[in-house]
């Protein structure tokens, strides 16, 4: 009983070691994906310019046209053109499943090392 109970008490600490950052990577990945599907075109900048950043323990989907939040929102001239809104309620699913699927496979990955 106690090599099991110190076997157990092993892999839970291996888990400790689960790397977040590529389970959130994954998730905003397709969330990206999601958005710029939905992003309205002009000249193709704002799609074009959404990329997933890693920055330390942060990681983030960073929309780097400077007009990007009026686009999702509007303006007293401009009706609004949601993309990023709709990107995450219509992918939830296949966003957490991705997500899932990625702490899954560390899992496996961190518990088969001896």
């Amino acid at each position: 009983m106690a090599d099991i109970n110190a076997k157990l008490i092993a892999q839970f600490n291996k888990l400790s070691t689960l790397q977040t950052n590529t389970s959130k990577k994954a998730g905003l990945e397709v969330l990206k994906r999601a958005s710029q599907e939905r992003t309205p075109v002009d000249t193709g900048f704002l799609r074009d310019n959404q990329e997933v950043i890693e920055d330390g323990e942060d990681v983030y989907l960073e929309i780097s046209a400077p007009y990007a939040a009026l686009v999702e929102f509007g303006t007293s001239k401009m009706e609004a053109q949601p993309y990023i809104r709709p990107a995450i309620d219509e992918s939830q699913k296949e966003i957490t499943r991705a997500v899932g699927l990625e702490i899954e496979n560390q899992i496996k990955i961190l518990l088969q090392r001896r």
